[in-house]
Parts: structure tokens; sequence; C-alpha cells
């Protein structure tokens, strides 16, 4: 049996997302993501060969709109390439997300927020590299803090942690994030965040095709290094790589973004 390892790893926006948007604003981020690795963990986290070259290019669209100064809508579409060295190209969108966050408690510099997602499937679940198929829902808890660390410099923090259910496959996923954002300068920001996915282990492989089991069960740490360079109040450029740092049953390697924040 052979497994498909380089699973669907869905990304959104890095800016703090226990944050909400004031009532009729909205949040714009398009970004262009590249992903490739030639090795994968195992179900014991050994690094091994894949046997082929998996490449990814990923066009995402982040979007978020205040529906009132309490509650923000949310909606995700990423559209992929992907190419594997022995299994051929596959192109097409991931499974859709939207969500609806609200604030539970809004004072001047800290927030606490909820967050639920609907996975919505973009298509049949026959193409085990770019989605599954299936309908799905999280609930998040979020939480964020803006500070000053200089007279003119700000930060922020924020962290989630959530569960995402799946209809039968994949398994069940614990989720959590950590943002942690800083002014190095008036124009520019970094921010550095973290993200794990760890599979419960709940789930059934899935036969795809003769000799290819979906495994559904994975574990993913991933790192992201975000330089932003601020053009105005409403415009600005953001890039930067990102590694998965440590996994069970996924792919190894890491890539590189790049796009644009759009206030308005």
């Amino acid at each position: 049996m052979k497994y498909l390892c380089f699973l669907l790893l869905a990304f959104g926006s890095l800016r703090g997302e226990a944050f909400i948007q004031k009532k009729g604003k909205s949040f714009f981020a398009p970004e262009y993501w590249t992903y490739r690795t030639a090795h994968f963990w195992n179900r014991k986290g050994v690094r091994e060969n894949s046997g082929e070259v998996f490449n990814k290019k990923e066009i995402n669209l982040y979007y978020e709109y205040g529906l009132t100064d309490k509650d923000t809508l949310v909606a995700k579409a990423l559209y992929d390439w992907i190419d594997q060295s022995k299994q051929g190209k596959t192109i097409g969108f991931e499974d859709f997300e939207v969500a609806w966050k609200r604030a539970l408690c809004q004072k001047k510099a800290c927030i606490y927020s909820t967050q639920l997602w609907l996975i919505i499937p973009s298509g049949p679940a026959n193409k085990p590299a770019l989605r599954y198929g299936r309908f799905g829902i999280q609930g998040d808890i979020m939480y964020g803090q803006s500070f000053k660390f200089k007279k003119d410099q700000n930060g922020f923090f924020d962290a989630g942690l959530g569960y995402r259910w799946y209809s039968g496959y994949p398994s069940d996923q614990i989720r959590g994030y950590m943002n942690l954002g800083f002014d190095l300068t008036e124009k520019f920001q970094l921010i550095l965040s973290t993200y794990l996915e760890w599979g419960v282990y709940n789930g059934q492989a899935q036969m795809v095709e003769e000799v290819i089991v979906n495994d559904p069960n994975y574990r993913l740490l991933k790192g992201y290094l975000t330089f932003r360079y601020r053009l105005s109040k409403i415009v600005s450029l953001v890039a930067g790589p990102y590694a998965h740092l440590w996994g069970r049953n996924v792919g190894t390697g890491g890539g590189f973004r790049g796009g644009v924040w759009i206030d308005f």
C-alpha cells in the first residue's frame, strides 16, 4: 500500500485572528503560496523518503466583514495547482470555509472571542491531495492583546484553540495557534506564528485507488515568519517563509508566501 501523506493543509490570514472588524469594515487578503517536499514523517514521526516530489502552488483568498461591532463574517477560498512526480497533476478548489466570529469580552487593549467554522465541499471527494470533499464544523475560542513596547512601536499577541469535526473522514482534529507581531519601524512589522493540527486518530482510512490509501490521521506543527510593509493605512505588502516543523503521517518541507492585505 502507498500512503498519501501530503494532505491539504488549509492556510488563512496570519494577522491577529482573535480581533473583530468594526461594523461595515472589511479586510481582504489575496496571497500566493508555494510548498515543496520529497519526504514525510511516518506514524511514529520518523522522516522517510516519499519516492516522489510533491509541489503545490496556491491562491489563497481570505475575507472578513464586520456585521456589527461584535460580529464578523469570515470566508476563505483556496485554489491549488498540485504536481506530483509520479501521481501527476491536480488542479482545483479546496473545500470552502465560512465562519461567524463574535467578541465575548472586548476591552481597550484585549479581546476574548469565539468563532464557528463551516467547511463546505467544493467538489467530489476523489482528489485526496486537493480536498476531502466532506462537510465539517470547527469551534474556536481565542484571545488577543495589543501592546506598546516603545513610544511609537506597537505589537500584538493572539492565540486560539479549537476542535474540528468532519463527517466521517478524515479524523477530527484539535487545532491551535499563536501569533506575535511587533513593529520594527513605522512601516515594517514582523509576525511570528505557530499552528498545530492534532488529529485525534478516530478516522477511517479511505480507499482512493486499488493501491492507494489516504490516511485520515495526521498531526502537524507549522512555523511562519511574516514581514509586513505598510504602503498606506489601507494597503500592506506581506511575504515570508514557512516550514513544517514536526508531524505524524504528513509531509515535511515548507515554502514561501506573498500577498497583499487590504483594510477598507
